[in-house]
């Protein structure tokens, strides 16, 4: 596909890009011309980089619309994060929530308070808009 050496050839809008780059997780970066680009070594590609912090991971010479698979198999293994949306059900919001408070050394207490039931029905709001 040569559509990616036109001279103005630019990446898609992050609101158009799969999840994982419009959340913000991975960055593409654009790598500039080359040579004839007709020859297949002369393809223009991209350098994926991870945003999480404290990890500097890069995928160079990256295909334009590569796969993701390889992208979602690092968060998936390195930082613990699905990115596919799952349907959202109780007990695994009590699943996530009991994590929260344990990891981070948080008072069960904390989940009567009314800043938290403010917090938790502005949530419901957004997620029923």
């Amino acid at each position: 596909n040569i559509k990616q050496n036109v001279e103005d050839f630019e990446l898609d809008p992050l609101k158009l890009q799969v999840p994982i780059f419009r959340l913000k997780y991975l960055k593409k970066e654009l790598e500039k011309r080359k040579g004839n680009p007709e020859l297949l070594e002369n393809y223009r590609t991209v350098t994926v980089i991870c945003l999480m912090p404290g990890y500097n991971m890069k995928w160079t010479n990256q295909a334009v619309n590569r796969s993701t698979r390889n992208y979602l198999s690092h968060f998936r293994y390195s930082h613990k994060i699905s990115i596919r949306p799952q349907a959202f059900t109780i007990t695994h919001f009590k699943r996530l929530l009991l994590n929260f408070i344990i990891s981070n050394n948080i008072s069960f207490y904390a989940i009567t308070t009314n800043s938290f039931k403010k917090l938790l029905f502005y949530l419901n709001k957004i997620l029923t808009e």
